[in-house]
C-alpha cells in the first residue's frame, strides 16, 4: 500500500496523509497505523503527531459526564380551567416541604397548560402551587421516591365576584 501525499503551497515537500490507515490486527491504534502506512519511516511528522495527540485528548474528554446527565426525578403535570380547557402561562411554584425557606422553583405552563420540574432522585415531598390571574390558586403535594415521574393535575376555578 502506498501512502497518499499532499502537496503544500509553501514548499514542494510531500507530506503523508495517514487518516486512511486500516487496522489489520498486527497494529493497534492510529499511531501504529500511521507508521505502517508511511512505510519504513519511524518518525511521525509534526502533523501526524498533532493528530494523534488530538485523538487521544478527545478520547479522554469523552469519558466525562456532561452537565444535565445526572439522574433525576420528574414532577410534571397540567393546569386546566373549570370547563376542562388548558390554561397557558399559569404560574406553578415548587417548594420542598421540609427544606429551608427561600429554595423554590417557578415556571409558567406551556400553551398546552403543561409544566415540568427536574428534582434530585431522593425521597422527598414537594408542595406545588398553581395560580393564574382571575382564578383561585390551588395547592397539591407530590412525593418523590427515586428516579421516577410524578404527575400532578390542577383544575383552577374562577374567582367569584
Amino acid at each position: 500500500m502506498t501512502p497518499r501525499t499532499k502537496k503544500t503551497k509553501t514548499s514542494r515537500l510531500r507530506l503523508p496523509l495517514c487518516a486512511a490507515a486500516k487496522d489489520d490486527g498486527r497494529t493497534a491504534g492510529l499511531a501504529a497505523g500511521c507508521l505502517r502506512v508511511c512505510g519504513n519511516n519511524r518518525r511521525l511528522s509534526g502533523l501526524s503527531a498533532i493528530l494523534v495527540l488530538f485523538c487521544v485528548a478527545l478520547g479522554f474528554a469523552g469519558d466525562k459526564k456532561k452537565p444535565g446527565q445526572e439522574p433525576f426525578a420528574l414532577i410534571a403535570g397540567s393546569v386546566f380551567r373549570e370547563p376542562g380547557y388548558a390554561l397557558p402561562e399559569a404560574k406553578v411554584v415548587l417548594i420542598q416541604k421540609d427544606a429551608p425557606k427561600g429554595k423554590k422553583l417557578e415556571t409558567l405552563t406551556s400553551p398546552r397548560g403543561e409544566f415540568t420540574f427536574r428534582v434530585p432522585p431522593v425521597a422527598a415531598t414537594y408542595v406545588l402551587k398553581a395560580s393564574f390571574k382571575g382564578f383561585r390558586p390551588e395547592e397539591k403535594e407530590a412525593v418523590v421516591t427515586g428516579e421516577d415521574r410524578v404527575d400532578v393535575t390542577f383544575v383552577l376555578v374562577p374567582e367569584s365576584k
